[in-house]
């Protein structure tokens, strides 16, 4: 049956053989960002590219050769609302680029803690990091959420919902930024995000 959905067909010529898309970030005019890689490590045909969602625009990667190799592994990507940034899990660590110049902005990683969940407000980056690392008598480490300013990479602030004792299973902010909603089980709570991250004055 007709289910209305597009198809992304990009020309076979434009496409580095063995390469593989890792990620699909839907953009405002329906088109996507996609990221890609490839097998070989001398390929400069890689990383980040705009595809309309009719497919007729070609394969253009937006990653100078080079600037993303070693990103292999992908998992939970973001986009910004004014579609300049993209961030993506990689394996325990996230990152973050410019996705019109290609230009690596943030790199984050703990070692006893993993990005999940990354999310934009604004030019502001959050990240829900998550950890398995326990230690006798103290158990696990607290879930926390830090966010980040972009493309500074400076840590704007952290918070960490259990200590007020709120749901801690998914996040989002509203389309301003001012407020983060928490959900959890049968529970959702919304709350200033300013004051959440210690930003309020």
């Amino acid at each position: 049956p007709d289910t209305g959905a597009a198809t992304l067909a990009l020309p076979l010529k434009d496409i580095p053989q063995g390469s593989y898309f890792s990620a699909l970030f839907p953009l405002r005019d329906g088109g996507f960002l996609v990221h890609s890689n490839s097998p070989d490590p001398a390929e400069t045909r890689r990383g980040f590219a705009r595809v309309g969602r009719d497919g007729s625009r070609r394969y253009e990667p937006h990653i100078p050769a080079g600037a993303d190799r070693g990103v292999s592994a992908s998992g939970e990507p973001a986009v910004s609302q004014n579609e300049r940034y993209a961030a993506l899990v990689v394996g325990r660590r996230l990152k973050v680029w410019d996705a019109r110049t290609g230009e690596p902005l943030l790199t984050w990683a703990d070692d006893h803690y993993f990005a999940t969940q990354p999310a934009f407000t604004r030019d502001r980056l959050a990240v829900r990091a998550a950890s398995d690392y326990y230690t006798l008598g103290s158990g696990g480490l607290p879930l926390r959420y830090q966010l980040f300013d972009v493309p500074s990479a400076a840590k704007l602030g952290e918070f960490r919902p259990q200590d007020a004792k709120l749901p801690t299973d998914v996040y989002a902010f509203s389309p301003n930024g001012k407020y983060l909603a928490l959900a959890g089980k049968a529970e959702v709570v919304v709350v200033d995000a300013d004051v959440a991250f210690g930003l309020a004055k």
